[in-house]
């Protein structure tokens, strides 16, 4: 095993290895999460969609789901009476 260090590639890949990861830690950085709005705010804008109902969510689903943010809503286009439900 001695033999080994004493050969010129294996310092050389040794010393490149170890460029290497300082390199990968040494510029590595945390992600960034931006900002964003609360669901509630969200809303449908210059469109004939319109909310009709704010929907409840049961206290076994919010525990299952274990969400930060939740939102259950029902939509009604005004031009043909469709609805939607969105969660």
């Amino acid at each position: 095993m001695t033999n080994f260090w004493r050969t010129k590639s294996a310092r050389v890949l040794s010393i490149v290895l170890l460029l290497q990861a300082a390199a990968f830690y040494g510029f590595s950085r945390s992600e960034k999460t931006p900002p964003h709005k609360p669901l509630a705010q969200f809303a449908l804008e210059n469109s004939p969609w319109t909310m009709s109902q704010e929907l409840q969510v049961d206290k076994e689903s919010l525990d299952v789901l274990k969400a930060d943010d939740l939102l259950s809503r029902s939509y009604v286009d005004q031009k043909t009476g469709q609805t939607a439900t969105l969660f």
